[in-house]
């Protein structure tokens, strides 16, 4: 496409455009590209590589002299962008050029500030007096000017795996005519699917060969009494993180991956993060296709991983468009807040255009509001800890009344805090909605302009302080008492044709953000919690953990029978002296395993099967 849009010429004879500019977010995927490129054309001056391995002088010399000459392929980085930006911003004729940019995969990075800065540059007036200096209104036009469609700017974008704003902002209408709209959504001009390049031996099917297993696991509290009341969403987190990094399921997932000669697929995935990741799989290679691809995963569920790839796998489609019209409800949200006053944000964009301006000083603008918000916070902030610690005595107390008005204080409390901590959000949301939407919609608004300018600069000024610095969640008193890790099946996971409709949605939650719903309860029934979530896996003696690493450790320092362990097969070993060994540990156990060491003892067939895990995991060790 890069050579077809390099020599492509209008009617009259003109070239359609002076330079096409081809945009990688990626260094590894920019070498190869530049290098596919340029297998292409060898002919001098055609395509410039812009990297450090050629030419001579500093990159942005390099893009200046390969705009300048009009070089017809450039071919750059998402880091080295900005030079292009720059590069075109200090030279007049540069500005009245045509220019086709191909983002070789339509990710955020040209679907935001980056994408809106370019045609800010090539958008603003080309003045006959250079010397005549631009006014704050006349860069504000310039900016709300630039996020209109433009006419030397063409945008060509390529992906696997459109996301809703890809889709919005690089597809067409099917009506030109019409905004968008549920009846007129954005499409890909064109469509290449994943089950065309599958079918054409141009990549693999990565869901051919899916395994997947399952762990089951129970925890425990080494002392009951130490049970205290924690955060419950910082704490599940915890012991989930916890539980991942665990040794022993870490040594019992890398002995699978082992026995497969395969790597696994770390970590929950979903939607387009779920096919991007296993799609690294499917590139072709000579034999691969023979041997073909294999997926080990430990935690997603097979039909999780079909919803994922239904939408990509033959055309991508939108189910609904963004409403274009919530950035004004959240305008008005943010104003409404009383944080900030508008002749501050006028001031501040004013001060923001002023060359002769420093950070510091365009900063200091934000500071009555950065001290409102603040001022608010920390009051509302210590308001909250007082009505949580009034609300703590009061259910002790057992008064119902009592209890009932100390809960109404603490919500009322709570919902000041929020709501600032909500601001600060909103703010963000305001931005990144604005950046994109105001792309594809003429919101012709430069209120809408400083805002957005404004609230980008104050957000990172507004710090919360955390009231919940002392409520973080010991795990010391945790211990991983039962695990299994068990293979469900090995499959080809198969994608029906016409099996439903799976358009992407769009984001028309702006302004929802909801403030953190924190409750406590005591660790050890979040413990019980997580643990019936494998009530149905039947966890017995065999699936004991946290015993069988004490008694393995106890055993582990009796030097005879490790040496019997290493120089013998188990047979010959478990006739040795590691009988004695393990009925000796286990009598020495101190009381957190009482229990443990009473049903093992009384138990024979019991004892036997423990004793065959404690030198399964010695065996490991030796």
């Amino acid at each position: 496409m890069a050579h077809q849009l390099s020599s492509l010429y209008g009617e009259e004879g003109n070239k359609q455009f002076d330079s096409v500019i081809v945009v990688t977010d990626r260094t590894v995927l920019d070498d190869q590209l530049q290098d596919t490129i340029y297998q292409f054309e060898h002919q001098d001056g055609v395509v410039a590589r812009i990297n450090r391995n050629e030419g001579e002088g500093a990159k942005s010399e390099k893009l200046a002299m390969a705009l300048e000459t009009s070089q017809p392929i450039i071919i750059v980085t998402i880091q080295t962008f900005p030079y292009v930006l720059k590069a075109i911003e200090n030279s007049v004729s540069l500005k009245a050029r045509h220019y086709a940019i191909i983002a070789d995969e339509a990710h955020s990075s040209q679907t935001g500030t980056t994408a809106r800065q370019l045609k800010e540059v090539l958008m603003t007036d080309v003045r006959e007096d250079d010397e005549e200096e631009l006014t704050s209104e006349d860069i504000l036009d310039a900016a709300v000017a630039s996020r209109r469609a433009s006419s030397n700017l063409s945008y060509f974008a390529f992906t696997a795996t459109p996301k809703t704003r890809t889709l919005e902002l690089f597809g067409r209408l099917p009506d030109p005519a019409e905004p968008p709209s549920s009846t007129n959504k954005p499409e890909a001009f064109h469509v290449y699917s994943m089950r065309q390049a599958i079918e054409e031996g141009f990549i693999l099917d990565v869901l051919k060969n899916y395994t997947n297993y399952k762990v089951a696991y129970n925890l425990a509290l080494k002392v009951q009494a130490s049970d205290r009341e924690v955060e419950s969403k910082k704490a599940k987190i915890k012991l989930n993180q916890w539980m991942r990094l665990h040794d022993y399921n870490i040594a019992q997932k890398v002995q699978v991956i082992i026995e497969h000669f395969k790597d696994n697929v770390m970590g929950l995935l979903g939607g387009v993060e779920c096919v991007q990741t296993l799609s690294r799989l499917n590139r072709i290679y000579p034999g691969k296709a023979q041997s073909g691809t294999f997926v080990l995963d430990f935690f997603n569920q097979p039909e999780d991983i079909l919803a994922a790839f239904r939408p990509y796998y033959q055309t991508a489609e939108l189910a609904d468009v963004s409403d274009p019209d919530l950035i004004f409800d959240l305008f008005d949200k943010l104003r409404a807040a009383g944080i900030f006053l508008w002749q501050e944000v006028e001031q501040f964009c004013q001060a923001f255009f002023q060359k002769n301006k420093s950070n510091a000083a365009i900063a200091n603008i934000c500071k009555p509001a950065v001290e409102r918000w603040q001022k608010r916070y920390q009051s509302a902030s210590e308001a909250y800890r007082q009505a949580r610690d009034m609300f703590e005595r009061s259910k002790k107390t057992g008064d119902a009344v009592l209890i009932a008005n100390a809960e109404n204080s603490f919500k009322e409390c709570k919902q000041e805090k929020d709501a600032l901590e909500i601001f600060k959000k909103d703010l963000g949301s305001f931005v990144r909605f604005y950046e994109f939407m105001s792309q594809i919609v003429d919101y012709d608004s430069k209120d809408l302009e400083k805002l957005s300018l404004y609230a980008k600069n104050l957000r990172p000024m507004l710090r919360e302080v955390s009231v919940d610095d002392d409520d973080d969640v010991d795990l010391s008193n945790v211990v991983l008492s039962h695990y299994r890790l068990s293979r469900i099946r090995q499959q080809a996971l198969q994608i029906k044709e016409n099996s439903g409709e799976y358009g992407l949605k769009p984001g028309d939650e702006l302004g929802t953000a909801k403030p953190k719903d924190k409750h406590e309860e005591f660790l050890s029934r979040i413990i019980s919690r997580l643990n019936e979530l494998f009530v149905t896996d039947h966890l017995t003696e065999k699936d004991l953990v946290n015993y069988a690493y004490t008694i393995r450790d106890k055993v582990s320092e009796n030097a005879a029978v490790m040496s019997q362990i290493a120089n013998n097969t188990p047979e010959q070993a478990m006739l040795g002296d590691f009988p004695k060994a393990i009925d000796d540990a286990i009598m020495d156990s101190n009381d957190a395993h009482q229990n443990q060491m009473m049903q093992l003892l009384s138990n024979p067939a019991k004892a036997a099967g423990f004793a065959k895990v404690v030198f399964d995991l010695l065996k490991l060790t030796k």
